[in-house]
C-alpha cells in the first residue's frame, strides 16, 4: 500500500515516511534533502524505540545558485558516481543498476496511474 500527496498550491510538511511491519523511517523536512531522519522500531506490541540520526549538508562556497534549498546535498550522489567511475565500476554497491531499473518501473506505474501525460 502506498500513499502519495503532492500539490503546488500550498506549502506542505515536506516529510517522507516509510512504514513497515517492524517500524518506520521518517525523513524530516525537507524530504528531498533531509538532514535528519527518525527510525522507530517496534520492540514489542506495546513498546517502541526511537533513534534520530543527523547528517550535515556539505559546506556551500557560494559559487552555485540553487533553486531548491538544500540542493547542495546532491553533491554526495555526484561524488559517489565520480568515485565509482574512477574505479571502473558501472554501478554503485549501495544502489545497483537493477535497483535503478526497478525504481524507474515503479515511478512509471505511479505516473500512469496518476494519468500523467506522456505515459503509456
Amino acid at each position: 500500500v502506498a500513499s502519495l500527496f503532492w500539490t503546488g498550491l500550498c506549502d506542505t510538511q515536506e516529510v517522507a515516511t516509510i512504514m513497515g511491519t517492524k517500524g518506520q523511517i521518517v525523513f524530516q523536512r525537507p524530504a528531498h534533502t533531509p538532514t535528519t531522519l527518525t527510525l522507530t522500531s517496534q520492540v514489542s506490541r506495546t513498546e517502541t524505540k526511537h533513534e534520530t540520526f543527523h547528517f550535515d549538508l556539505p559546506e556551500e562556497d557560494g559559487s552555485h545558485e540553487f533553486f531548491y534549498p538544500g540542493s547542495i546535498a546532491l553533491q554526495y550522489e555526484a561524488e559517489a558516481v565520480r568515485l565509482a567511475a574512477l574505479e571502473g565500476a558501472i554501478e554503485l554497491p549501495h544502489w545497483t543498476h537493477d535497483e535503478s531499473i526497478a525504481c524507474h518501473k515503479i515511478m512509471g506505474q505511479v505516473r500512469q496511474q496518476l494519468g500523467v501525460a506522456g505515459t503509456k
